[in-house]
């Protein structure tokens, strides 16, 4: 009966913890990035109150004869199953669409997290909201994105200062080249011409117009009539920025007439001989002097290649068929000044940063962190996990590695708990919890009617 007794107080004891955990999972529904536990049981030794015999004769076997003394909770786990994603109007929220946890940092030392609600603080770093815990990636110094993790610093997004932030404010940019995509129609009559105009930046960003002419190359018969140039046509640039224009470079460029399989010669492409690839220089007018008003400054020379073959790409750039004269695109690489706009994180972890003049600038790619075993990570509150000896070692990898998770900026990730089944198991442990407390009122009732017998 004192055994019956203790039992069923083991019982009870483990299945408040079996509430406990189930308080908490309910209690976090609403918790962004939170894991979900649960307990895992296991019986207590047994008392042996008869050994077991092998079979001897004519006699069979008898197993042992033993009497369990409850269970005990020997683990709670965390799961560490995805939760549901739901988008959010921040661009600084962002979820992890797969495995991975964030790497985040304190003053107690770097931790890892689920939970993607980042904001901006007074410095523009990026920490997580109500914690400020820094959110840590790889600085991304020359424009060009690293492969592989490694130098975390906290993610920081430009914002404005009186020291100044390099990042806040984008300096101009000269237009250095320009590749145009335009086709010019073989049967256009001599004396016709095509022209595009083109919007340019001068070194302090001011904005230029640039206008290319194409005719048809002509030549003297000998009968003395004017007469195309077979597959010829020349070309002229000119500056729009006085009246009448100024003429800042001129060439002649010629046209394949027939296709070569051979040499990969396409007909009605443009001939490849150096020609099609031309530096011109633009003298830019004077603008206002936006420090003084009433002066005038003047813009350095423009260095600018005019690219008509398309980068090198077969019937990429100006082309020459038997349709109507069009300009397909035109694209130039200079851009004005321009401020910091916003931020957009891409779904390989490259943080971007939105300028004003729609130019988007790479600054930091934020990695994840991955452990063997996931829920061996020790919980450490506000949603942070820790290294234990049972989780293995830290691996960072950039998102979308070795098929990792992704990431989704303006978005986060809910608990991965679910009420309905929480609630389920609420029944379960209240049933259970009773049927234990039932035992040591009938194991009491035992004894009290025993203790009766000497009366």
């Amino acid at each position: 009966m004192i055994r019956s007794l203790w039992t069923g107080v083991n019982g009870v004891v483990g299945h408040q913890t079996y509430l406990d955990v189930i308080g908490n999972n309910v209690a976090n529904v609403n918790t962004v990035g939170f894991r979900k536990s649960s307990p895992v049981f296991s019986d207590l030794l047994s008392d042996l109150m008869r050994g077991a015999t092998g079979p001897q004769g004519n006699l069979g076997g008898v197993s042992p004869m033993q009497v369990g003394l409850g269970s005990i909770v020997t683990a709670i786990d965390v799961s560490q199953a995805a939760g549901t994603l739901s988008l959010t109007d921040s661009p600084t929220d962002i979820a992890i669409s797969g495995s991975g946890f964030f790497v985040v940092r304190n003053e107690q030392g770097q931790f890892y997290t689920r939970a993607g609600n980042f904001v901006a603080d007074g410095e523009g770093y990026l920490v997580q909201s109500g914690t400020g815990n820094y959110l840590m990636g790889t600085r991304i110094g020359d424009g060009s994105v690293p492969g592989t993790p490694g130098g975390l610093e906290p993610v920081k997004i430009p914002v404005p200062s009186e020291t100044g932030d390099s990042e806040y404010t984008l300096p101009p940019k000269a237009t250095g080249g320009i590749l145009y995509a335009c086709n010019l129609d073989a049967g256009m009559a001599l004396g016709d011409s095509h022209a595009t105009e083109t919007t340019v930046y001068d070194n302090l960003g001011n904005v230029h117009q640039i206008r290319v002419t194409w005719s048809k190359a002509t030549e003297i018969a000998p009968d003395g009539t004017e007469t195309w140039k077979l597959n010829r046509w020349t070309w002229k640039a000119e500056l729009l920025d006085e009246d009448p224009p100024v003429e800042v470079g001129s060439g002649e460029i010629g046209f394949s007439g027939a296709s070569d399989p051979a040499t990969g010669v396409v007909a009605g492409d443009i001939i490849r001989d150096g020609s099609e690839i031309v530096a011109i220089n633009v003298p830019y007018s004077p603008v206002p002097d936006p420090n003084n008003p009433g002066q005038t400054v003047t813009p350095e020379a423009g260095e600018i290649t005019l690219d008509f073959g398309g980068g090198g790409d077969p019937l990429a750039g100006i082309t020459q068929f038997g349709s109507s004269s069009t300009t397909r695109s035109v694209k130039q690489d200079g851009y004005p000044m321009g401020y910091r706009q916003g931020v957009v994180v891409t779904a390989d972890g490259v943080l971007n940063v939105v300028y004003s003049n729609n130019m988007v600038k790479p600054t930091y790619r934020i990695p994840l962190a991955f452990f063997r075993n996931p829920m061996g990570l020790k919980s450490e509150g506000d949603v942070l996990f820790s290294v234990t000896a049972n989780s293995g070692d830290l691996n960072l990898l950039f998102p979308g590695a070795e098929n990792t998770g992704k990431l989704m900026g303006g978005a986060l990730e809910g608990s991965n708990g679910d009420l309905a089944d929480s609630f389920s198991d609420l029944i379960i442990s209240q049933r259970s919890f009773q049927a234990n407390a039932r035992v040591i009122t009938t194991s009491d009732a035992f004894l009290k009617e025993s203790i009766s017998m000497k009366k």
